[in-house]
């Protein structure tokens, strides 16, 4: 329900809420991965020194999911004003 309406791979999201969210994909080293399928948000919370939580929404699984993330890939994020 948070997807953008276009851009996704073979499944538009309906943007339910406003937050219009593009499937950017991941920076993975020099090159990008799941762009079209998937995007990473960044969260504050550090699991080591080389690696932190973030955020997937995908086209292939229904809701947010958590995932361990190399801290020298490139995530989106997302300012929220308090």
């Amino acid at each position: 329900k948070i997807r953008s309406k276009t851009m996704w791979k073979n499944n538009n999201g309906i943007d339910y809420y406003g937050i219009n969210i593009y499937p950017a994909g991941i920076l993975n080293d020099t090159f990008f991965r799941k762009e079209g399928y998937s995007s990473f948000f960044w969260t504050s919370n550090n699991i080591d020194e080389t690696n932190a939580w973030a955020r997937e929404i995908s086209y292939v699984y229904p809701g947010i999911n958590r995932t361990k993330m190399n801290k020298r890939y490139g995530l989106s994020i997302r300012c929220i004003k308090n």
